[in-house]
């Protein structure tokens, strides 16, 4: 049975495998593509193995469901085979355990970001935790000038405060975040 004879579920599944298998051991565009299947192999508090096999299993899942859902807008099916039911009740089912699992994620998240072992990685689990919890001193934790200037700016902007550019260190970034308040005081004018 060639590619082209596979299902929309398998050929979804077995491109997000691949993908994994290609940008676990490199980090290239890991830590933005592979989050939902990241955050569950956490939810579960899989560790070493047992961490890598939750990750390909959950990628498995996705990728099928979203296979599937591709394949039935390009018009190819419309009928359900047992493959395709079952991952769609696993999907909803992790999904449901996940966000029941997640429901205090923030606190949990502070203990996620300090466990990450890449620094950029860990960056950005700061700045989406700082966003969330509207905490200007999470950036601090920050290491990457820059990615800590994307947190401050963030913040800045929930808050609407312009005092927090002053602590931008990347001249480009403190400028436009200066211009940015800038811009919407004349708007406001």
């Amino acid at each position: 049975m060639g590619w082209k004879k596979w299902p929309g579920w398998l050929r979804g599944s077995a491109v997000l495998l691949v993908y994994s298998i290609l940008t676990i051991p490199t980090g290239f565009l890991y830590e933005y593509f592979n989050f939902p299947s990241v955050l569950l192999a956490y939810t579960f508090g899989l560790k070493g193995i047992w961490w890598l096999i939750g990750v390909f299993l959950s990628n498995f899942i996705i990728g099928g469901v979203l296979g599937d859902i591709i394949w039935r807008i390009s018009g190819r099916s419309d009928r359900f085979d047992m493959p395709v039911i079952i991952l769609y009740i696993l999907f909803v089912s992790l999904s449901i355990f996940v966000i029941v699992a997640n429901l205090g994620a923030i606190e949990k998240a502070f203990g996620l970001c300090e466990a990450i072992t890449t620094q950029r990685t860990r960056d950005r689990c700061w700045i989406n935790l700082a966003g969330k919890k509207n905490d200007l001193s999470l950036c601090e934790r920050i290491i990457d000038i820059q990615e800590r200037g994307v947190c401050y700016l963030n913040i800045a902007s929930i808050r609407n405060d312009l005092s927090i550019c002053d602590k931008i260190e990347h001249v480009s970034q403190k400028k436009f975040c200066k211009n940015h308040f800038n811009k919407l005081k004349k708007m406001n004018v």
